[in-house]
């Protein structure tokens, strides 16, 4: 761990594409989009289930 912190602060070059790609990491994944593209689609389960669940009572 330690080699590889050293590594980094000594390598401009390789400071540059970390930081490069870490930054396109987040926006691919933490987007406000994508969280509210998630969130939609965790409440679509959620709410399927109740509903598999209602009508499942509702028939016996």
């Amino acid at each position: 761990l330690a080699a590889g912190i050293e590594r980094t602060l000594d390598d401009a070059a390789l400071q540059a594409r970390l930081g490069k790609e870490g930054r396109k990491r987040i926006v691919d994944h933490f987007s406000w989009r994508n969280t509210a593209i998630g969130t939609q689609a965790l409440y679509e389960e959620v709410l399927d289930a109740s509903r598999r669940r209602a009508a499942r009572l509702a028939s016996r």
